[in-house]
C-alpha cells in the first residue's frame, strides 16, 4: 500500500479556492450587516443602501489588498480583518451621516 505524499499539507493545494471563499464570505457579511441594520431600524433597503453596500465591499477589498490580509497567517489574519472592518465601518458611517 502506497502512502500519499502529504509534504505540501492538506489545505495548501486548495489555497486559491479558500481565498476566493474568504473574499465571498467577507462580501456577504458586509452586505448582510447592512441589510440587518436596515431591518433593525425599519428602513426599506432601497437602491441607495445597496449602492452603499457595494461601495463598502469595494472599499474593504481595496484596503484588504493594500494591507495584505489574505496573505498572512491565520492568527494575524483575524486581527487584520478586524482592523479593516473597523476602518471601513468608520468611513462608511462618516459618508452615510454627512
Amino acid at each position: 500500500m502506497e502512502v500519499p505524499n502529504l509534504s505540501s499539507g492538506a489545505i495548501r493545494p486548495l489555497s486559491s479556492t479558500l481565498a476566493i471563499l474568504h473574499r465571498l464570505l467577507d462580501a456577504a457579511l458586509i452586505a448582510a450587516s447592512l441589510e440587518f441594520a436596515c431591518w433593525l431600524y425599519s428602513v426599506s433597503p432601497g437602491l441607495q443602501y445597496r449602492l452603499a453596500a457595494a461601495w463598502a465591499i469595494a472599499l474593504f477589498f481595496f484596503i484588504a489588498e493594500i494591507r495584505g490580509i489574505y496573505d498572512v497567517k491565520v492568527d494575524l489574519q483575524q486581527i487584520s480583518i478586524l482592523g479593516v472592518y473597523r476602518r471601513v465601518c468608520t468611513e462608511v458611517s462618516a459618508l452615510g451621516f454627512q
